[in-house]
């Protein structure tokens, strides 16, 4: 039976030699590290293409609102020769160029002019 009081043995550490003394955990820990940035990189680059889509699909939602307006006004627009082949030659150009807002806004005034008119001729009518 040993002596109960005796002091507990210190602990030694005992050099392995095997695989895992020549790198291979620092190099199991980098690679590791390493596919984890790519997969962050990759999830940031997934939500930049969802937010980038999205931003175009309400873009071309506007540009659809904004064509369909000009196109009921060019239906509402009185019998003036000139106004209906600029109206046309607008609506042409909204079909050949996406960007419709910038053929829209020098022409706004002219569409609220236009809008008003069917409303003014109605009176007339009464």
């Amino acid at each position: 039976m040993p002596d109960e009081k005796q002091a507990p043995e210190p602990a030694r550490f005992v050099k392995v030699e095997s695989t895992f003394n020549n790198g291979a955990i620092e190099k199991a820990t980098n690679e590791l590290r390493l596919e984890t940035y790519k997969q962050i990189q990759n999830c940031f680059l997934g939500l930049c293409m969802f937010f980038g889509l999205i931003t175009l699909l309400m873009q071309q939602t506007d540009l659809h609102k904004q064509m369909t307006l000009v196109r009921q006004t060019l239906l509402r627009a009185p019998e003036d020769a000139h106004t209906i082949s600029r109206l046309a030659a607008l609506n042409t150009q909204l079909d050949q160029m996406p960007e419709a807002e910038l053929l829209y806004k020098p022409n706004q005034a002219l569409i609220k002019k236009y809008n008003q008119a069917p409303d003014e001729s109605s009176a007339h009518a009464r």
